[in-house]
Formats: C-alpha cells, structure tokens, sequence
C-alpha cells in the first residue's frame, strides 16, 4: 500500500513540526506546493475574496453532457449516474500520522443555506424573520458586519445576538416574584426569585454560574392551580417589564465579548472583533456571516463542507491506517454524499470553532458529511471519435 511520494522532505519536515511542537512559520509555503491550496499561507481559510481553489458547478459536473463511467464497476455491477470530474494529480503522505490537513488533498463541498417553506410560514415570529434573512428575501443583504449574523449552537440557529441573549435567559426558565412594599397601597417591585444557571447555552453566553444583567420579561397571572387568569375579555392577564439579575456578570464570556464589540460599533476591524469572535467560537458558537457568491446567486450565507480523499479505508473512523488518505495515480475515485448530520463550516476560519488546521488529522471521530467512496483500477477506455 505504499508508493514513492512526492515532495517527501518537505511534507516530512512540515508534519515533524507539528509533531515535535515546533512554533510553524508566521508564511507557509503552500502556493509553491499546491496547486489548488486549501489553506492561505498565513493558515487561514477565506476563499472569499478570490477563487484559489478549481471550482466546479455540482449541475455542470453531473450535466447529461458529461460521460458517464459506466465502465468502471464494483463487483461486476454497472453503477449507472457517476460523473467523470477531473484528474487528481498524485499526492501521497510520508506517514500515517503525517496525513493532515495541509498536506492531503481533499474536496470542499460549497452549499448556501436555504430556508423551507415551512419555516417561512412559520406562526414564530422569530423564525420567519430568520428564515427570510437567510433567504434574503427582501434583498437587504450586502455587507458581512452590517448584515444580521447567524450563530448556530446545539443544533440551533439564531438571528443576531440579541435572539441569543434572549434564548439563553429563557432556557434558564427564570422565575418572577412580585415583592409587596407597602401592604396598604400594594406598592412593590418584581424580582428574579429563581434561575437555572446551569442549562448548557446560558453558561455558553454567560459564563459558569454568571449573571445575566437586565433582561425583559412578561410574567402571565395564574391562579393557585396554575391555569391562567384572563380579564373580562378572556385575554390573559400579563406585566411586562425589565428586571436586574443582581448576580454579577462575568469578564471574558462570549456576552461579554459581543457587548464591548457592539457597543463600539460593531466595526469589522480591531482588537474588539477579534475578542469577540475569539469568545463567541470558544463557547462552541459557529458563526455565519452574509458574502458574496456570484456562481450561487449572490449574497446569502454559505457553509462549507469538507472531505479528505480516501485511498486506502481501514474502516476505522477515528483512526488513520497506512495510506488511508492519499491519491494515487492509476486509481479512480468514485465520490456521492449520502448524509450530511448538520450545517457546515462557516467561509471564514475565525468563525469557526472547529476549524482545520494546517496540522490537524485528517481523521475524526466526529463524522457530520458522509461521503461513500469506492477506488477502482484505472482501465482501458475505448473512445469512438470521428474526425
């Protein structure tokens, strides 16, 4: 399972690096070595700006135009709809563990979110707002700061920090208590008398066991069996107003983070932004700004999904074997998604929490695209062309 590889020394000496904890480069020389690099030689991924990479058209590549590879068959059977792509040029890796991300070749899915019908008519409020936004349905989008930025936690996606903020006091279910101070006139004030600060996306935003300042809150009138108390109209009797939590915010949350960052203006430049963003992605935050993508209808937001061409399978997830990631020349690679368990990786590498590194495995054991992958002998094509 082993062939000469090519660019052996250098591939060797820049996964060794990694390995022995040597501080890399502040440049990696990626655009000398690749001709399609995944990463920008400061290590950063943002193919936003201008197109690095050989992009193709999912539509173009599986068109009726294009030749189908009929004649390439796993175990005597015909696999009918495969699509010829691209050659791949040959890139092998000096060792098992040397198979990481800067140095494997691999394939980034592009997708841009798209919001159901369902979701649109949705009777929520919030989530018709997030689904038109998503869908730029009044064409507002055009500036990645300016623009609404999404933040996906726990298999959630909320609309701007603010629906955030107010999803993580309400997964907290805080408890209002009326506080009489003067028994004649009935005088008082409301209070915060019980809040669960241990629900996992309030320690997300607010830190372990941190308040969370002022919040609004509407507080429905119930009766002592607990059935609501309406007036004579049959509308619920409701008080709405802010309350403090008299429990000191926390320094360094992702909270925390936005506030100064918003308060400042929201500016795509400086060391606020990059608090932010470094807070926000710290507690498990993927973020999803708007961008530009002329090939996928303009601006929207867009994700990334990627995968590392597998050569050699040991079947294994969560651990490599010898030539598991590599692409060999005589080899066909057969390539179709069959699941994806959640939304991809944000365009921007800081917007990511688990983002790749140009030292990273290619392996693990978290597994969100499925890509079944079948290597076949490159065979003798008869081609009948007429002159």
């Amino acid at each position: 399972n082993y062939v000469l590889d090519a660019e052996w020394e250098w591939k060797n000496d820049t996964y060794t690096a990694f390995k022995e904890g040597v501080t890399p480069p502040a440049t990696y020389p990626f655009d000398t070595h690749f001709s399609y690099p995944f990463f920008n030689n400061d290590g950063t991924i943002d193919n936003t700006k201008t197109d690095r990479w050989l992009t193709s058209l999912c539509v173009d590549v599986v068109a009726d135009s294009k030749e189908d590879d009929n004649t390439w068959t796993t175990e005597g059977k015909t696999d009918k709809g495969y699509k010829i792509w691209k050659y791949a040029p040959e890139n092998t890796i000096p060792s098992v563990n040397g198979q990481i991300n800067s140095l494997s070749t691999g394939v980034v899915f592009k997708a841009k979110m798209k919001a159901t019908s369902d979701a649109l008519n949705s009777t929520d409020e919030d989530t018709r707002a997030l689904a038109n936004k998503i869908n730029n349905t009044d064409k507002t989008l055009g500036n990645s700061y300016t623009d609404d930025i999404l933040y996906a936690f726990g298999g959630r996606i909320f609309r701007t920090w603010e629906n955030v903020r107010k999803a993580a006091i309400e997964a907290a279910a805080p408890k209002i208590t009326w506080i009489i101070d003067d028994e004649k006139t009935g005088a008082g004030h409301w209070e915060l008398s019980e809040i669960n600060r241990t629900n996992s996306l309030y320690k997300a935003v607010f830190g372990d066991d941190g308040g969370c300042g002022n919040f609004k809150f509407t507080y429905v009138e119930k009766d002592a069996n607990g059935n609501v108390i309406t007036d004579k109209d049959g509308n619920p009797i409701k008080h709405e107003g802010v309350i403090a939590d008299t429990k000191p915010t926390l320094e360094n949350t992702a909270n925390a983070a936005w506030t100064a960052w918003a308060n400042d203006g929201k500016k795509p430049e400086g060391a606020l932004k990059e608090a932010f963003k470094t807070a926000v992605t710290k507690a498990e935050f993927t973020i999803y700004q708007s961008s530009y993508d002329e090939e996928l209808g303009g601006w929207g937001y867009y994700c990334y999904y990627y995968y590392w061409n597998r050569h050699n399978d040991n079947l294994n997830n969560g651990v490599m074997g010898p030539m598991e990631f590599a692409v060999v020349r005589n080899n066909v690679y057969k390539l179709a998604v069959t699941k994806i368990s959640r939304l991809g990786h944000p365009r921007i590498s800081e917007n990511d929490p688990d983002k790749p590194t140009p030292g990273r495995p290619d392996e693990k054991e978290d597994v969100y695209l499925t890509v079944t992958a079948q290597v076949l002998p490159w065979v003798v094509r008869v081609n009948n062309i007429e002159f």
